[in-house]
C-alpha cells in the first residue's frame, strides 16, 4: 500500500484540519516523521488505522469516541492510497466520520476511475468488508507489520513462531504454499487411506495365504492332475 493523501480533523490533539500530502514526500523514495513527544506523530498512523478499520489500538479504554478532541463533537479522516488489488494498481479513497454521540460512524469507499472518484461501497459494514479485501489484512495484522504502535515492535519479534509465520503467509499471499497445500495433502492422504482400507477388506479372505500354502496347493493340484491322467490312461487301455 502506498499512501497518497491524508486529511483529518478532531482526532486526538488536532482540533483543526490537518493534511499530509505523501506524494510530495515520496518523490525522494523515503521519508521520516519527526517531532517531540506528544507532537502528533503517532496520530498520523492512528488516523490511517481509523480510516481503514474504524478503530485505533491506542484509544483509551471505553468507546472509540474517546479519540475525538475534547473541543469537537465529531471527527473525520479522508485517506487516499494506491495498492495492487486484483492484479492491477488501483487508487482508493476512504472517508470515515465519527460522532461523539453514540460513537456513530459513517463510511464511504471510493475508487478512482479516470479523473473521478466513484463510490465503491457505502455504509460501515459494506465498506469495512471491501477495505479488508483490498488491504488483505485484518487490523491486528496491519498494525503488526504496517503500522506498529509505539513500543510494540519487540512484542511482534517475541511472538510465537507459528503466529509470525501465519502473519507473513497472509501478508505475502503464501497460503497456497502453506495452509492450502497442507489441506490438499491431507485430503489426498485421507482419500488414499480410504482406498487402502477397501483393498485390505477385499484381501481379508486371503489373509492366511502364504507362499508355503500356495506351494503345497500347487503340488496337490499337480499330483491330482497326474493321478487323473494315469487313471484315464488305464480306462482307455482296458477298453481297447
Amino acid at each position: 500500500m502506498k499512501p497518497v493523501y491524508l486529511c483529518f480533523c478532531g482526532i486526538n490533539s488536532f482540533s483543526e484540519q490537518a493534511e499530509v500530502r505523501f506524494e510530495s514526500l515520496l518523490q525522494y523514495g523515503i521519508f521520516g516523521i519527526f517531532g517531540d513527544t506528544g507532537s502528533g506523530k503517532s496520530t498520523i498512523l492512528d488516523c490511517i488505522a481509523f480510516a481503514l478499520y474504524g478503530g485505533v489500538s491506542r484509544s483509551r479504554a471505553g468507546s472509540i469516541a474517546d479519540i475525538i478532541n475534547f473541543r469537537c463533537n465529531s471527527a473525520y479522516v479522508y485517506f487516499e492510497f494506491d495498492i495492487v488489488f486484483e492484479g492491477e494498481r488501483r487508487r482508493f479513497r476512504v472517508e470515515r466520520t465519527l460522532k461523539r454521540k453514540n460513537a456513530a460512524q459513517t463510511l464511504v469507499v471510493y475508487e478512482k476511475t479516470g479523473d473521478k472518484f466513484l463510490a465503491a461501497a457505502t455504509g460501515v459494514r459494506e465498506g469495512n468488508a471491501l477495505i479488508e479485501r483490498i488491504i488483505g489484512l485484518e487490523q491486528k495484522d496491519f498494525e503488526k507489520c504496517i503500522a506498529l504502535p509505539q513500543g510494540e515492535f519487540a512484542q511482534f519479534v517475541k511472538a510465537q513462531r507459528s503466529d509470525r509465520l501465519k502473519l507473513i503467509s497472509r501478508l505475502f499471499d503464501l497460503e497456497q504454499y502453506g495452509e492450502r497445500l497442507v489441506k490438499l495433502v491431507n485430503a489426498r492422504c485421507t482419500a488414499d487411506r480410504q482406498k487402502l482400507e477397501v483393498s485390505e477388506a477385499r484381501l481379508e479372505p486371503y489373509r492366511d495365504v502364504t507362499e508355503e500354502s500356495v506351494r503345497l496347493r500347487k503340488d496337490a493340484i499337480a499330483l491330482a492332475e497326474k493321478e487323473e491322467a494315469v487313471g484315464t490312461g488305464r480306462t482307455d487301455g482296458s477298453g481297447s
